[in-house]
């Protein structure tokens, strides 16, 4: 363990700074399968353990603070699919980053009101699951939470282990039988282990303008998602002007992800 901690230290001296729908359906057997079967990023599950149901307030109390105890291990690169994946005990990432208890804990005030509203409204949904992960030659293991009733998995390791990301903006001026059209899109999503997105997100506005230059329609739509542990906000509205009669209208576009990393994008302008 301790030459993982050197690798993660080294890398991570290497590597930058850095309301949505629910997640969409699936089973928490088939998200572990996807990790056993994953070969990505030095990570791989290698087995797992049904350990029973949650059955009380305290008893789920016990398992959020363990999430978050010095001794839980986390990703320490979540996002950065160039490389491998490496983990440490949360006391040790801490430590070597002066990160005091509030800063550290932004994950955990995502996932706790999550699961506690889950217990509070059906007390036999939550199942504890031990996971062995196999991370560059190391085994870990955590403790999952898992409900196929209520599509949820989270596990500090599996959610915020991301295989596979990518942003993407497009900015499009066309002009189609003497009518001009403006639209700009964003779109972004980031898929962990699991082979589930941890966040998916698609923002889009336009203008369209006739021959004379006025504005005859514009629109906008924000259609976003996002998994156990991770928080999305975005926003996406064309507004100012009138139809049939302006020549110009105004548009915000943003998105805020919150979870093992911060992204944030906001951008406000006019559409000619």
């Amino acid at each position: 363990m301790k030459k993982l901690l050197i690798l993660a230290m080294s890398l991570m001296l290497a590597l930058p700074a850095s309301v949505c729908a629910n997640e969409p359906a699936f089973s928490w057997q088939e998200a572990l399968e996807n990790a056993k079967q994953n070969t990505r990023r030095g990570i791989t599950l290698k087995s797992y353990k049904v350990q029973g149901k949650i059955r009380s307030e305290a008893q789920l109390e016990k398992l959020i603070d363990s999430w978050y105890s010095d001794d839980s291990y986390m990703v320490v690169n979540p996002i950065a699919t160039d490389y491998d994946v490496y983990v440490m005990t949360s006391g040790v990432y801490r430590k070597i980053n002066k990160i005091d208890n509030v800063g550290f804990n932004r994950t955990k005030e995502i996932i706790k009101p999550h699961i506690e509203n889950i217990f509070a409204n059906d007390k036999d949904a939550i199942t504890l699951v031990e996971l062995c992960w196999e991370v560059n030659g190391c085994t870990v293991k955590t403790i999952a939470a898992v409900s196929d009733e209520h599509n949820f998995i989270f596990d500090r390791i599996g959610s915020y282990a991301i295989m596979d990301s990518d942003i993407r903006t497009t900015r499009h001026n066309e002009t189609v039988q003497e009518q001009s059209k403006r639209s700009i899109s964003l779109a972004g999503y980031a898929k962990n282990v699991f082979g589930i997105d941890a966040y998916n997100y698609d923002l889009y506005v336009s203008a369209t303008y006739s021959k004379d230059g006025i504005l005859i329609d514009r629109s906008s739509r924000a259609a976003t998602s996002q998994s156990a542990g991770w928080q999305c906000e975005t926003k996406a509205n064309v507004m100012g002007g009138e139809i049939d009669k302006s020549k110009y209208t105004h548009y915000e576009i943003s998105y805020h992800i919150l979870g093992a990393i911060s992204r944030s994008h906001n951008e406000n302008g006019t559409l000619r």
